[in-house]
């Protein structure tokens, strides 16, 4: 409680109502918005984009959990299944105490959730809570948006706000980055809902399952493209064409076609002067290859 200077508390002023409407609105430039972070991942890449974060800049660090939730097959099936389960589980308020009025406003609370029905991109409060708080998991936080209508009687509904656009830069709590406030700007009261995954103490950019798994997808891409290298190479066969001097001179621009676009479901056709072989790597027999 905080005191006044002779000791006393001060009036207790009501509350203002929550700003209405929908205040964050995306723009075209937004989709490509640090459309790259994820590709080429490898162990420098990663130590910098969380080295990043420590500092409060988590833009790539979040956009990094976009592409990890839709690349990795294994931790992107692991977050269907953990948002299936938000999806299916039930809910209710509870009163804050026993008292009757507690329960009547728990009651029309719960009702006004529940008859949420928004339009346009705007979503419903279970769309909200399972893919927007449900995708806190790896970035540590989320910040939907809460659209009011006019005077706070009602929640039209819950605007989604990727978390790549906020940054915690000189904060404890996220600011979200505008066109103009590119250092961000304080969340105003009651029009968002803050949702933190917290699997560890310390700093809240540190929180979220993103940095694990950001080792394991870079160690995963670079093995998946090893192996499929060594396929693509070792295991599957080479075509080797072997033509006269004058077949070389009138057909090796369709034969270059011919070798190059040569696949395991391929045919090809070719002059009497063309003797073509497929060489096999050495103990192998396409084995790998199938497998």
């Amino acid at each position: 409680m905080k005191l006044n200077l002779r000791g006393q508390p001060y009036p207790k002023r009501k509350p203002a109502a929550p700003r209405p409407g929908q205040l964050v609105h995306h723009e075209d430039s937004d989709q490509g918005y640090l459309a790259q972070v994820g590709r080429g991942l490898d162990p420098s890449t990663v130590d910098a984009i969380m080295q990043a974060a420590n500092t409060g800049d988590t833009a790539q660090m979040c956009a990094l959990s976009e592409t990890i939730d839709d690349r990795s097959f294994a931790i992107g099936a692991a977050l269907d299944t953990r948002r299936a389960a938000i999806a299916a589980t039930p809910w209710h308020l509870v009163p804050a105490d026993e008292t009757p009025r507690a329960e009547e406003i728990a009651t029309a609370a719960e009702q006004m959730l529940r008859a949420t029905h928004p339009t346009n991109d705007l979503l419903t409060f279970g769309q909200m809570v399972q893919l927007e708080l449900g995708s806190a998991l790896l970035p540590g936080f989320a910040a939907p948006e809460i659209v009011w209508s006019k005077g706070g009687a009602e929640i039209l509904g819950y605007n989604s706000v990727p978390q790549k656009h906020f940054t915690f830069v000189n904060s404890r709590t996220p600011k979200l980055v505008t066109t103009s406030q590119p250092n961000g700007i304080e969340l105003l009261p009651h029009k968002h809902v803050l949702h933190w995954h917290r699997a560890k103490g310390g700093s809240p950019t540190r929180g979220g399952l993103v940095r694990a798994c950001s080792w394991i997808r870079c160690f995963e891409s670079v093995n998946i493209k090893d192996l499929l290298r060594f396929v693509e190479r070792y295991g599957m066969p080479f075509l080797v064409a072997q033509v006269d001097e004058q077949s070389w001179k009138s057909e090796r621009t369709v034969l270059r076609s011919i070798v190059r676009n040569f696949g395991p479901d391929g045919g090809a056709v070719i002059s009497k002067n063309a003797e073509l072989s497929l060489l096999q790597a050495s103990n192998t027999q396409g084995e790998v290859y199938f497998k």
